[in-house]
């Protein structure tokens, strides 16, 4: 279990993938990119990224990145366990503006 998660129940569920289907399907998605850097920041909409230090998926400097393209981003950044449990609250903040 990642670091930015450790502690707490209930997260990080095994994939409903077939054990067949999951290395195809890990490959596809590395295989896909971003969209375009003039398509993101033409989006008018907020976005709250949530990013954890560590993840080896999706790394926080493409959270950074996304956060720089997307006109109104906010990027909050995991880096100890247990930061995480304080994501529901801030997604609710940011929803709530």
């Amino acid at each position: 279990m990642p670091p930015a998660f450790e502690g707490l129940a209930g997260y990080l569920p095994a994939p409903r993938v077939g054990a067949g289907l999951l290395p195809s399907l890990l490959r596809g998605a590395a295989r896909s990119d971003l969209p375009a850097p003039p398509e993101l920041a033409g989006l008018d909409l907020p976005v709250l990224v949530l990013a954890w230090a560590g993840d080896p998926v999706h790394p926080v400097p493409t959270a950074e990145r996304l956060t720089v393209l997307l006109p109104d981003a906010r990027l909050l950044v995991a880096e100890a366990p247990g930061e995480t449990k304080a994501w529901g609250a801030s997604a609710a903040e940011f929803l709530a503006r």
